[in-house]
């Protein structure tokens, strides 16, 4: 057991010794905040870019492509948003009926993320409730979100 406990506790030391110092990262009481948005990103190692509107922006690259996200914080501090615009819809996207049900059959299989419209702007975005969040459960959510943002390729390289 002993032998159990030292290994643990040098593979930890060993590990942080190496590990870059902004990478330790506390959520103060679990929640993000409009205030500590941008410095938990940076924190988490991502490079931040000031979209306005209290949403930040960072990039991550999936097989090559740049996937450029948004992380905000609800109006109401409930809710941890992530969200990728796509475009504004065209005319004969918006009078497509098998293009608009294309839209809603992907929302099955990118689950928790969903497509939504803003007017016409096509986006699509990932809600965390903003409770017990930890590094580990936003890194892993915004992976996830780009892997389904990639996934989704067809709808954010479309031509008319």
């Amino acid at each position: 057991m002993r032998t159990y406990s030292f290994l643990a506790g040098l593979t930890l030391g060993a590990a942080l010794i190496g590990a870059p110092k902004n990478l330790v990262v506390q959520i103060p009481d679990g929640k993000v905040t409009r205030e500590n948005l941008r410095a938990t990103l940076e924190n988490m190692g991502y490079e931040v870019k000031d979209l306005g509107q209290q949403s930040e922006q960072i990039t991550l690259t999936r097989s090559g492509d740049s996937i450029y996200i948004a992380c905000s914080v609800s109006g109401s501090g409930q809710e941890f948003w992530i969200t990728a615009y796509f475009g504004e819809l065209t005319k004969s996207e918006q009078e497509n009926p098998a293009f608009l049900l294309s839209i809603l059959r992907k929302n099955r299989s990118i689950q928790p993320t969903q497509f939504y419209l803003n007017k016409n702007a096509l986006s699509v975005g990932y809600a965390i409730a903003n409770r017990s969040l930890t590094p580990a459960v936003i890194r892993a959510s915004i992976d996830l979100f780009a892997d389904n943002v990639h996934d989704c390729k067809d709808f954010w390289v479309r031509k008319d």
